[in-house]
């Protein structure tokens, strides 16, 4: 599934007080010039399962794969940044990944960008940054954060694995440090 349109455009708009779960093997950012063209839209307090990938877009910085403002988000699969898309961007709720988060190769792209001052992530998984500048694989400025595999540096200036400004990370797995 690839989110493609014109202005602010969603394939999937998941709103209310429900949960919803989506099954595909790849969910792709959008690849429109014209404004936010995300592949889903969440303002659901619900939560919502994605089984398959989330692979940030490919023409606009805007095009997150996934864009949250409310609820928790579920992964049973990877998350990677693109070149200049965000693959998860959630401002509330917690975030829970079985599988691998990558940050992109452009700089400020993310894998997973968790915003909510209360938001908690679980990364079953390997974490890793990303190589341009500043790509994390998560950014994080939530209150706990817990991953249970590998964080590695990436390769572009300040490619942290995990950055977080306001908690502590629990990893239980190796903490791997990549030059530039």
């Amino acid at each position: 599934m690839t989110g493609l349109g014109t202005g602010s455009t969603q394939i999937i708009n998941h709103t209310g007080n429900c949960n919803f779960n989506l099954s595909g093997i790849n969910f792709n950012g959008g690849s429109n010039i014209n404004g936010n063209a995300f592949c889903i839209n969440k303002s659901s307090t619900g939560t919502i399962t994605i089984n398959g990938n989330l692979v940030g877009g490919t023409v606009v910085a805007t095009n997150y794969v996934l864009n949250s403002t409310a609820g928790n988000t579920i992964i049973n699969g990877n998350a990677t940044g693109s070149a200049i898309s965000i693959a998860l961007l959630q401002s509330a709720g917690n975030v829970t990944v079985t599988g691998n988060v990558t940050g992109g190769t452009g700089s400020s792209v993310h894998g997973i960008s968790l915003t909510g001052a209360a938001s908690q992530f679980t990364i079953n998984g390997n974490v890793t940054g990303g190589t341009g500048g500043t790509a994390y694989g998560i950014n994080f400025t939530g209150t706990s954060g817990t991953v249970d595999g590998t964080v590695r540096g990436g390769g572009g200036s300040n490619g942290h694995g995990i950055f977080s400004s306001t908690a502590g990370i629990n990893v239980t797995g190796d903490v791997i440090v990549t030059g530039k």
